[in-house]
């Protein structure tokens, strides 16, 4: 089975005075077309107020944890943007 994502990492953290932020997620794929995404965890992030997935194929999700099919075979650049309810933190990360 051919993964359909090809990796590229981008990393883009925003913040104010102090603040720290760290997130971290997960793809799996469940077929040749069908992937789980998670957000699998904020560090020290007070609180989640937004979140986006971008599959990057014109499908996008504001869930933490969404399974998302592709509907053809090819590399996709799947973006995650976030950020707390203070707004000290933003993330964008892309992969």
């Amino acid at each position: 089975m051919k993964n359909i994502l090809s990796l590229l990492l981008f990393l883009s953290v925003f913040l104010t005075a102090g603040a720290q932020c760290q997130i971290n997620y997960s793809y799996q794929p469940l077929s040749a077309h069908t992937y789980q995404f998670s957000f699998i965890g904020y560090g020290s992030l007070d609180s989640v107020a937004y979140i986006q997935w971008n599959f990057g194929d014109g499908d996008t999700s504001g869930t933490n944890n969404p399974l998302h099919t592709y509907a053809d075979t090819g590399s996709y650049h799947v973006c995650l943007h976030i950020a707390n309810q203070q707004a000290t933190c933003i993330i964008d990360t892309c992969f």
